[in-house]
């Protein structure tokens, strides 16, 4: 049921104003006016837009409406028992207006199009191949199932990646300590001996005073915002550019690509296991490519295929795919297993980036470890040399 904010006026003359929730205006008009209240204004109360919605939040809301629905619950009895179940506001609130929906007869796919901003394309459309076909309870469970699936995915990927982040902070952290702190100290002392330095050491305690001067810290500020505004009028203004720039980078670009294929492919499976067209069933996996690159790519096959052409003859043709995935799909559209081939050809790709991710932290890992040892070593070279020189002098 949705929440309105609303002010009013009492039969004092005196103004009021507060949140309640109700099914439409004039329901709300009903409620304020068994208090003494006459409604002036009111609109739909929405939770900050800051608040996110994640993917374990839609995974048990369909596994637990599922068990509902199994249960014999119905449909809208089984919305009202889980919002009290439900932490975040922007989701409970969601949930509510799609019980105060279906509880006046609208279709479940047709509530959840209001809110695209929370349930995509792939989502609509599999709840309303549920409806259509009586499998309401197995649409939300392969829902489920596949948004398990995808966030298992992306743990992996993050896992993946934090950990050289954190070593490439924590090299980043020791240097600073190192620059700032350790070398100015024996720069003093080394400067009070009156000794010529070694180049080594002139060098590191040149670096030192360039990165503790306020020009390097102007020049570093002024270097990310610089690309702060760069990446974002690149973003705003020129998104086909920007699309295409992310997947020309090395290592970033091929995990980033694969990501969005396996995405695609997963979603196309998904659906087609549903019986839904293939062409509506392409242009919605299409949606949930965030790459705007690789949508326009992958969306010039849907005319070749509402001509007859193939899938994988028009999937061979983008050059998108490796060659083996229309291959896959060509075996899939002669056995009749399409749906099954596809989301196979997905899972290789999962499983493609997992181990291309594997390879990357595999050796950015010692490679910085390396980086760190080297730099220590010179630092001890350079500092300590002097003073050898200087030990030697006084003997």
């Amino acid at each position: 049921m949705p929440r309105f904010r609303w002010q009013a006026i009492g039969l004092d003359g005196s103004l009021y104003d507060g949140t309640t929730r109700a099914r439409t205006v004039q329901e709300l008009n009903m409620i304020l006016a068994q208090q003494d209240l006459s409604l002036l204004q009111a609109y739909h109360y929405k939770p900050q837009a800051w608040l996110h919605i994640s993917r374990s939040m839609q995974s048990n809301f369909f596994k637990e409406l599922s068990l509902l629905l199994q249960a014999g619950i119905c449909l809208d009895h089984a919305l009202h028992l889980l919002v009290e179940q439900i932490n975040n506001p922007l989701f409970k609130e969601i949930i509510w207006e799609l019980y105060a929906d279906v509880h006046e007869g609208i279709y479940l796919h047709t509530a959840m199009s209001k809110h695209r901003e929370c349930f995509d394309e792939l989502t609509i459309q599999m709840i309303a191949a549920g409806h259509q076909s009586g499998q309401l309870t197995q649409a939300l469970e392969q829902l489920h199932e596949h948004q398990e699936l995808m966030q298992n995915f992306l743990k992996k990927i993050r896992h993946a990646i934090i950990v050289p982040c954190i070593t490439l902070l924590f090299f980043i952290v020791v240097a600073l300590i190192i620059f700032i702190l350790i070398v100015p100290a024996f720069a003093d002392m080394l400067a009070s001996t009156g000794q010529q330095l070694p180049y080594a050491t002139s060098l590191i305690i040149a670096i030192s005073d360039f990165i503790r001067s306020w020009f390097a810290f102007t020049t570093i500020a002024g270097i990310i915002l610089l690309s702060i505004i760069f990446f974002y009028i690149i973003h705003r203004y020129y998104q086909k550019i920007s699309a295409r720039l992310v997947l020309l980078i090395p290592g970033i670009g091929t995990i980033y690509y694969g990501i969005n294929i396996t995405y695609f492919l997963k979603s196309l499976g998904l659906l087609l296991e549903k019986n839904i067209h293939i062409v509506h069933a392409l242009d919605c996996a299409i949606q949930t490519i965030h790459n705007s690159y690789i949508k326009n790519q992958l969306l010039t096959i849907i005319p070749l295929v509402e001509q007859g052409t193939l899938l994988s003859n028009a999937l061979a043709q983008t050059a998108l795919l490796t060659p083996e995935v229309p291959a896959m799909i060509r075996i899939g559209e002669e056995s009749a297993h399409l749906s099954t081939i596809i989301i196979r050809a997905g899972t290789i790709y999962r499983d493609r980036i997992i181990n291309t991710l594997t390879i990357y932290t595999t050796l950015i890992y010692p490679i910085l470890m390396i980086i760190m040892g080297i730099l220590i070593t010179l630092l001890i070279f350079a500092v300590y040399l002097p003073l050898f020189n200087l030990s030697y002098a006084i003997a």
